[in-house]
């Protein structure tokens, strides 16, 4: 009996454009299988032959405290696992993930076959080899963010595939954060724990698939008359993360260094024309960026949710906006009324400079504090609102 496969991928609205152009490659690529869109963000987005999933609509648990602890990067990184497992409810045998910036060039025939042999996990590695000197990321980058690259994985349904999704989708509940400094990088460190969780996990070092910006270097990148090879290989998909469109001959953000080969300048001379010619995304902001009241939320209120209050019992876009603006309990009252926020005493928790200068047990120290903030809040992301 044939496998089902889906193919998924997950997106807020201003990355429709990339997702069209990703879609568009699918189908090329892999006919036979259903195609489906995570939609990070609220409302509606119509793609061609895509189903598109609202992640309203995945059952995780105390959605709205989800979707308001994290950015729009760290959102839609932490509804991944509950895509795979909402698509294997639906039946299939293979699930494949791939970010929208990505762009298939052939059928993935070595993921199937690794699948096939009962891979339950397949991932590839950011690096297959020592990167050198010059390398746009280093190991200690690499190690930082994750062994594995998460803009791509594939499993299919084995006896450990379930549990394992679904640990996975616990952790990204509430540590699904870009904090690299204390040792997380959104859903991507925790795979770096799958293949010595999953006995039948897999590697796949096949170095044509997931070519991007912080792999050029040590693949050998070429064009011919069949189309783009790497390392002798058909080119299978290329990561095109940062990419511009406007800026064709800069591979990304991520990297000062121009184009090196006259087959990377085709290659990205191709992806900005797909893109430019699709409708540009939606202009619409992230619909989980504002409170209620249409006040904008700033990171720091997100970090506070997360690390004070994950367990609040009513919708935080109505509520939280109100305990913000509260006299936090652990400071004192200035010399002359002054009052110290919830708000204003995370900032000054967060910033060993502030809590050096201003010490918000001395109402002397709390007028110049507050002073401070009025003049210095919006630097900081801080909405006028709350100043």
């Amino acid at each position: 009996m044939p496998k089902r496969t889906a193919i998924f991928s997950i997106c807020s609205k201003n990355y429709a454009t990339q997702a069209d152009v990703f879609f568009g490659s699918a189908r090329d690529t892999h006919p036979d299988a259903d195609l489906y869109l995570g939609l990070a963000d609220d409302g509606n987005l119509r793609l061609d032959h895509v189903e598109v999933i609202p992640a309203e609509g995945l059952r995780i648990p105390d959605f709205r405290n989800v979707a308001f602890g994290y950015d729009v990067m760290e959102f839609n990184t932490a509804i991944k696992p509950f895509l795979f497992l909402r698509l294997f409810e639906r039946g299939y045998d293979n699930v494949l993930y791939f970010d929208p910036d990505i762009m298939l060039f052939r059928r993935l025939d070595a993921v199937f076959d690794a699948l096939a042999a009962g891979a339950s996990f397949v991932l590839t590695p950011h690096l297959c080899s020592p990167p050198g000197f010059r390398a746009p990321r280093s190991e200690i980058d690499v190690m930082r963010t994750g062994a594995y690259n998460l803009g791509f994985l594939a499993c299919s349904q084995q006896t450990e595939t379930e549990p394992l999704l679904r640990w996975w989708a616990r952790q990204l509940r509430y540590h699904c954060v870009n904090d690299q400094s204390g040792g997380l990088f959104v859903d991507q460190k925790f795979m770096d724990l799958m293949p010595g969780f999953a006995a039948h996990a897999l590697v796949l070092r096949d170095t044509s698939m997931n070519v991007a910006y912080w792999n050029l270097a040590q693949r050998f990148l070429d064009r011919t008359e069949a189309g783009w090879s790497v390392d002798g290989q058909p080119l299978g998909f290329f990561h095109f993360s940062g990419f511009d469109p406007r800026r064709p001959r800069h591979v990304s953000k991520h990297v000062p260094d121009h184009l090196a080969s006259d087959a990377l300048a085709d290659l990205l001379d191709l992806y900005a024309g797909r893109m430019l010619s699709r409708p540009e995304a939606s202009a619409a902001p992230y619909g989980y960026a504002r409170f209620a009241s249409g006040t904008t939320i700033p990171d720091l209120a997100r970090h506070m949710f997360r690390e004070q209050n994950p367990a609040w019992s009513e919708d935080p876009f109505a509520t939280f906006e109100d305990h913000l603006l509260r006299p936090s309990p652990h400071a004192t009252m200035g010399q002359s009324g002054e009052v110290v926020s919830n708000l204003m005493y995370a900032l000054h928790a967060r910033s060993a400079e502030l809590r050096r200068r201003f010490d918000l047990g001395n109402r002397f120290h709390v007028a110049f504090y507050t002073k401070w903030y009025r003049e210095n809040a919006s630097d900081h992301g801080i909405p006028e609102r709350f100043v």
